[in-house]
């Protein structure tokens, strides 16, 4: 990642070394029971279902919003449109800007 910026909306953008920027945003609770059923049987393998979880918080690429993916398919696709850079970059930028740690330490400041 070499670059972050944070919007109004609640949205992180995050920027890969190859440019590509990915808006992350905290998804509301239901997009995780969505996640599960769009992965189908696949949900059984933990490892699996955990690897699809940063997904859910992609709310845009490039500036072009991206839809919560409702199917298998969708899931892959969008793994595909983030490759490895990407999914990196989305889970630092959850980590960095989300993670309860760092809201504890933004609500002393």
């Amino acid at each position: 990642m070499t670059e972050e910026t944070k919007k109004d909306d609640g949205i992180v953008v995050v920027t890969t070394a190859s440019g590509k920027a990915i808006g992350i945003k905290r998804p509301h609770v239901l997009a995780q029971y969505k996640l599960v059923d769009a992965i189908g049987d696949s949900a059984e393998n933990r490892v699996y279902l955990n690897m699809c979880i940063p997904l859910m918080w992609v709310a845009s690429i490039d500036g072009n919003p991206v839809p919560q993916p409702t199917t298998k398919l969708q899931i892959e696709g969008l793994i595909s449109r983030l490759d490895e850079e990407g999914i990196t970059a989305v889970s630092r930028g959850i980590d960095e800007h989300f993670s309860r740690k760092n809201e504890v330490a933004a609500a002393k400041k």
